[in-house]
């Protein structure tokens, strides 16, 4: 019985990770506040897992008929149907607009009259353990603490950091370090 709620988790989680570079590309659509590219890929992307969703869930209410048990976090799981984490990408996206709003005091702002719409339709989507804090209302947290500990010269919206420059090293020390490394450079270039 347990075993069989196992093997539908564990097809799910298996399609979630292969979808995850889509989601991944939706999170950086939103925080570059691309919205109209974010939801054009959230609806294709929803249209073409939408078959896959439904068998998932399917096959979850059919364990649920067959063996008389509901299991609430599984079922909140297969009911994101993939694109559920493309609404905390929204959310998160909404935050620093939000927060920046609130420093200049702004009376509506609509950053965050969308934003609490969005939680406001998440929450009435999910119905949590009660016992921990769900992983998207930390992310959510994480997005604010980033927000307001903002400074102008470091932004920083997203997990991804774009790479460091290259540091600049004459020949003479990359040289010396492969030697202190144990390797002795080759200055003559291998022929092909």
């Amino acid at each position: 019985c347990f075993l069989d709620f196992l093997r539908v988790e564990a097809a799910y989680e298996r399609d979630a990770w292969n979808l995850m570079p889509f989601n991944i590309a939706h999170e950086q659509l939103s925080l570059q506040r691309q919205h109209t590219a974010a939801f054009l890929w959230e609806a294709v992307f929803r249209e073409k897992n939408r078959q896959r969703a439904s068998e998932h869930l399917k096959r979850l209410k059919r364990l649920e008929k067959k063996h008389g048990m509901h299991l609430p976090a599984l079922t909140d799981r297969i009911e994101e149907r993939f694109v559920k984490p493309f609404a905390v990408n929204r959310m998160v996206a909404l935050i620093p607009q939000s927060i920046e709003d609130a420093r200049h005091n702004v009376q509506h702002s609509h950053s965050f009259d969308v934003l609490e719409g969005e939680i406001e339709a998440y929450l009435n989507s999910t119905s949590g353990s009660g016992i921990d804090v769900a992983p998207w209302l930390r992310t959510l947290e994480k997005e604010v603490d980033q927000a307001t500990d903002h400074t102008e010269t470091a932004p920083n919206h997203s997990e991804f950091s774009p790479l460091p420059l290259a540091a600049s090293v004459s020949l003479r020390s990359m040289e010396r370090q492969l030697r202190i490394w144990g390797h002795e450079p080759n200055r003559k270039p291998a022929k092909s």
